[in-house]
C-alpha cells in the first residue's frame, strides 16, 4: 500500500507513472497533479467548443467533475484556515502540499479523506475495467452468486485493473457469504498457482515460457477474452 506522502504527491505534485505493457515492457509517462488534471478537465467541459481551454490529459469525464473539484478545493481551503496557515493560495494543489508539509505529515487524521479524493479523481479518469474468471471460487467453491439486484449470475471470481496495468490488479469473490479478496498482484499470482494445481488453468501453448498460464474470462460487456500470463506478471 502506498504511503500518505505518495497520495499527497499524486494529488498535488505529480509524478512519473510506470505502466507495464502487454509485451512486458514499461512505459514511463509524466502525470500532472491529479487536482490540476481535474481542473483542466472541468475547464474543458465548461468551455467546450470555445477553444479557450487546454486539452485535458485524460477525458471524457462525467459532469460530477465540477462538483468534486469544488468540494476538494473548499475542503482544502477550510483546512488551511483551521490549521492557522494564513490565507490560502489560488491553487488547491499547492495549498495541499503546504498543509502536508506544515501540519499533516505528523498527523494522520486527514489521510482517509485525502485518499478518498485521489480515489474519486482516478475513478473519473480511469474507470476500473472488471472481468470474471470462469472458475469456481477457490475459497468457497461457488460457481454462481446472487447479485445486488437479486439475480443469479455465474463465475463469482472477479478481477479488475486499470488500463491493463498489472500493478493495479485486484480480485475478489462476488459471492456475499464469501467475499474473499486478492488485493495485490502477488496475491493474484498465488491464486493463479492454486488454480493451476487444480487444473483449472493450463500453460499457454503460444508462450515461450511454459509456466505462463492461459485462462478464459468474461469481461464487463459479457464477452469472452483470453487472460494470458496474468499470474506470473507477464502478459503474452
Amino acid at each position: 500500500m502506498d504511503t500518505f506522502l505518495d497520495v499527497i504527491e499524486d494529488l498535488g505534485k505529480g509524478r512519473v507513472v510506470v505502466t507495464v505493457l502487454g509485451d512486458g515492457s514499461k512505459h514511463h509517462e509524466w502525470h500532472e497533479p491529479l487536482i490540476a488534471q481535474l481542473r483542466d478537465a472541468v475547464a474543458a467541459t465548461l468551455t467546450e467548443g470555445s477553444g479557450s481551454a487546454k486539452t485535458p490529459h485524460r477525458i471524457p469525464i462525467d459532469p460530477s467533475a465540477l462538483e468534486l473539484y469544488q468540494a476538494i478545493e473548499r475542503d482544502i481551503s477550510e483546512s488551511y484556515f483551521e490549521e492557522n496557515l494564513g490565507v490560502p493560495g489560488l491553487l488547491p494543489e499547492e495549498n495541499l502540499l503546504a498543509l502536508y508539509a506544515q501540519r499533516w505529515q505528523d498527523d494522520g487524521s486527514a489521510e482517509p479523506r485525502v485518499r478518498e479524493w485521489r480515489s474519486r479523481i482516478i475513478n473519473l479518469f480511469d474507470p476500473v475495467k472488471p472481468w470474471r474468471l470462469e472458475v469456481p471460487c477457490p475459497v468457497c467453491g461457488a460457481k454462481t452468486y446472487t447479485t445486488e439486484a437479486g439475480d443469479v449470475d455465474v463465475w463469482p471470481v472477479a478481477i479488475q485493473m486499470r488500463n491493463d496495468d498489472l500493478n493495479t490488479a485486484q480480485g475478489r469473490c462476488l459471492n456475499p457469504p464469501c467475499g474473499a479478496e486478492w488485493d495485490s498482484l502477488d496475491a493474484l499470482r498465488e491464486l493463479g498457482g492454486e488454480l493451476r494445481e487444480k487444473g483449472q488453468i493450463v500453460p499457454c501453448p503460444e508462450a515461450d515460457d511454459a509456466g505462463v498460464a492461459c485462462i478464459r474470462a468474461t469481461d464487463h460487456h459479457g464477452k469472452h477474452r483470453d487472460a494470458q500470463g496474468y499470474w506470473n506478471g507477464e502478459k503474452v
